[in-house]
């Protein structure tokens, strides 16, 4: 399936965009938890294009959602699926390994994501107020709540990971 079709088309169905604009978003809270590089973006606004589901002006280099891309969008909103299974995180490759590694250095890894997670978790905590001003966007906000009881579940972890280093 290709979801950056439908991240795109979702966009496009809320507001015509330019490409930086698309780029802006996705690379946002999108990119929260569903990334894409941008090198797929452009080819993928060219296929919405052949298939009829965007139009591209160039007097305005806005991108236009068509009424076929909205109903195609919309198939896919409504589509119940099962839960995604497989979740990308390196530090997780590293941590399964880091018997291969001396302990002191595990744990600098452990505190070095933990402050970069808490970071994070204070930059989203941050921005939720600012979405919370606008009732039009529930579907931001429960996302954003969604994005920071992540973040902070993954704190916790990595918190209890590091207590059994602490002999």
């Amino acid at each position: 399936m290709r979801t950056l079709k439908y991240a795109i088309l979702g966009l496009l169905t809320e507001d015509d965009m330019t490409y930086a604009d698309i780029k802006e978003e996705i690379n946002g809270l999108i990119g929260q938890f569903w990334s894409a590089k941008n090198s797929q973006i452009a080819p993928e606004l060219r296929k919405l294009s052949q298939e009829g589901a965007i139009i591209y002006t160039q007097e305005s280099t806005l991108y236009h959602v068509t009424e076929y891309g909205r109903e195609e969008f919309l198939r896919w909103a409504i589509r119940d699926e099962a839960c995604d299974t497989i979740e990308k995180d390196a530090f997780c490759m590293r941590l399964l390994f880091s018997d291969n590694i001396e302990r002191s250095q595990t744990v600098q890894l452990l505190k070095s994501q933990i402050g970069q997670h808490k970071a994070k978790l204070k930059y989203l905590e941050l921005s939720l107020p600012l979405l919370l001003k606008d009732p039009s966007n529930i579907g931001e906000q429960l996302v954003q709540k969604r994005i920071i009881s992540k973040e902070q579940a993954y704190i916790d972890w990595l918190e209890e990971c590091l207590s059994y280093f602490n002999d």
